[in-house]
């Protein structure tokens, strides 16, 4: 168990599966960020925010971050999009057996995990956690974006 406290991690998707399988990331600013693999985190509100289903915007724009602050405190914020209003999200609880630790909030394993709980959630109940980026928010992105050596 590399060095984790924790006895379980949290993985959060739109989708239901029995098994969660690597894919490539869509992180931002880091190749730590943007491995093929299934990625957790020990902390369940961050995982609840990846399970509110981003969807793009009126224009197909997608963008999205999440902040984690202080007291747990978790928060999304769209530059573009918004959440899957009316949909379900779902919570997956798993084993840390198999996982890497990248920094402080993300796990990544390298091979299929099957979950030993599959919490499903309410978008709705959670939009207290989103907010929209201001204009000013939303020009520093894309200037940040526009130097970005890991855009794709």
């Amino acid at each position: 168990m590399s060095k984790n406290k924790s006895l379980y991690l949290y993985h959060g998707s739109s989708e239901k599966v029995k098994v969660l399988l690597p894919h490539k990331s869509q992180g931002l600013f880091s190749a730590r960020n943007r491995q093929k693999g299934v990625y957790a985190t020990p902390n369940e509100k961050l995982a609840i925010a990846f399970a509110l289903g981003p969807e793009p915007d009126e224009n197909n724009r997608l963008l999205w971050t999440v902040e984690c602050g202080s007291r747990n405190k978790v928060n999304i914020v769209f530059y573009y999009g918004h959440p899957s209003f009316g949909k379900k999200g779902y919570v997956y609880k798993v084993a840390t057996e198999g996982f890497r630790k990248i920094s402080q909030n993300q796990w990544v394993s390298k091979r299929p995990i099957k979950p030993l709980e599959i919490i499903e959630i309410a978008v709705d109940d959670y939009l207290g956690m989103v907010r929209y980026a201001t204009k000013k928010e939303r020009k520093k992105m894309t200037t940040r974006l526009d130097n970005n050596p890991f855009k794709y």
